[in-house]
């Protein structure tokens, strides 16, 4: 599998939590996005942004000490408010843009470079995720995602995709399509199991919507104190 870049999807309106998701405090003096940020700078990739303009970035490292690594790129939605599928569509263009053409020493084929994509509602560190991710055999497969085999619960927006999706998923968003499951329904998809262990239960660290579910999700993310000290 050849990861090329990392999408953190963090411009959700986040009309059931009642605050940016993204900017959500945790105990360990970081915000949400500023978490999976630094997380994500250990797998030395590209990390590309989107917030739908909501300028989370700046926001998210006002207070911080820490600085905003060179490699992190804010990208614009293909569509605004179209969802996370737009901003999936911006991020390929800009991976093969950015990452490919421009190396000419490459092999230009799309079919084995892909996208990693976290969405900015979970705790789980995206190391943990690609390291789950990268053991799949994705050879003619356009992309994989985390399951939650107990409860048979897709995590579409913890996964890869193929760039040699990008002309299906162009010509989808402008037919005014927008699920995420329906667009993945006819493409060859593995599914990844979720490991489900303690203290570190990934179920209830991932896709917070609502101030209770990020609550339970916090019980979880302090009984782990590797994830304290990200």
């Amino acid at each position: 599998m050849s990861v090329i870049g990392l999408l953190i999807l963090a411009g959700g309106n986040s009309r059931r939590m009642g605050s940016p998701k993204a900017l959500l405090p945790l105990p360990n003096h970081q915000t949400l996005l500023n978490f999976h940020i630094n997380n994500a700078n250990m797998l030395n990739l590209p990390i590309l942004i989107g917030d739908n303009d909501k300028g989370f970035l700046d926001k998210c490292f006002s207070n911080n000490t820490n600085s905003i690594n060179s490699s992190v790129v804010i990208i614009d939605d293909y569509i605004k408010n179209a969802g996370a599928l737009s901003c999936i569509l911006s991020a390929f263009h800009y991976c093969q843009t950015h990452f490919i053409n421009q190396d000419k020493s490459t092999d230009n084929n799309l079919s084995d470079k892909f996208l990693m994509v976290i969405s900015c509602d979970n705790l789980i560190d995206v190391g943990q995720i690609f390291n789950l991710l990268k053991k799949a055999n994705l050879k003619n497969h356009h992309g994989a995602y985390l399951k939650d085999i107990s409860s048979d619960k897709d995590y579409p927006l913890l996964g890869c995709y193929s760039l040699s999706l990008y002309d299906e998923l162009k010509i989808y968003l402008d037919k005014g399509e927008r699920s995420v499951m329906k667009f993945l329904k006819d493409k060859d998809i593995c599914q990844i199991p979720m490991p489900l262990s303690t203290p570190t239960d990934w179920r209830n660290l991932a896709n917070f919507n609502a101030p209770d579910e990020f609550k339970l999700a916090l019980s979880y993310f302090k009984n782990n104190p590797q994830k304290e000290q990200s």
